[in-house]
């Protein structure tokens, strides 16, 4: 089911209203976090005329290409300051090319260890929330930060996954952030969409958000 032309125009109001919530918390993100595609999935259809969240789709996933995927029940029913956060969260992923750092990517020797995948996105999480706690934004409830998980701030994914496998912790991934984090296709990635183009994303990538002061 897809929303209808007024729940559409809310959602997008939203969007907008988030992305200039993410730009005046963070101006040096401003440039990236204007140029995410944003695509509004179909809603989840239970019934007539009922429309429940995508769960799969609660933190905004983005792909590499710098499409984020919405569902448009959840876009509606959380607060506009949480979608600037998410939002720059993607936008953390992205800049930071997790999916091309990730070893998951296609050809890596990975074995069939789903821990591996579970510590990777722990760890890119984690390096992003570092980033956003220096411009004073807290995580939603369950994301993972440094100092909930005991680990040093201010270290990389590759280390943070590190120090996770060498504990031998397993922590739980607070929602899934997409291809964009690991490099590994979902469902709902929509080749249909356009993206930004390889040279663009490169720029974006270079002039990425800045660590204050």
């Amino acid at each position: 089911m897809r929303p209808d032309p007024v729940e559409l125009d809310e959602v997008m109001d939203r969007l907008a209203a988030a992305r200039l919530w993410a730009v005046r918390r963070v101006p040096s993100a401003a440039t990236a976090v204007l140029a995410v595609i944003t695509s509004v999935r179909p809603a989840r259809d239970v019934g007539p005329g009922i429309a429940v969240p995508d769960r799969r789709l609660a933190a905004f996933p983005a792909d590499p290409r710098w499409v984020a995927y919405v569902d448009p029940v959840t876009a509606l029913l959380t607060p506009v300051d949480e979608l600037g956060w998410r939002l720059l969260h993607q936008v953390g992923h992205l800049v930071r090319g997790h999916a091309r750092r990730s070893p998951l990517r296609p050809g890596a020797a990975i074995g069939a260890d789903p821990r591996l995948g579970r510590r990777w996105r722990v760890a890119a999480d984690a390096e992003v929330n570092e980033e956003l706690a220096g411009h004073g934004l807290r995580p939603p409830p369950g994301q993972p930060t440094a100092a909930a998980l005991g680990l040093p701030p201010g270290r990389t994914a590759q280390e943070y996954l590190a120090l996770l496998a060498r504990d031998g912790r397993d922590p739980a991934v607070a929602g899934d952030c997409g291809s964009a984090a690991d490099g590994v296709r979902r469902p709902w990635d929509d080749t249909a969409v356009a993206g930004l183009d390889a040279l663009t994303r490169a720029a974006l990538r270079r002039a990425g958000p800045r660590r204050p002061g």
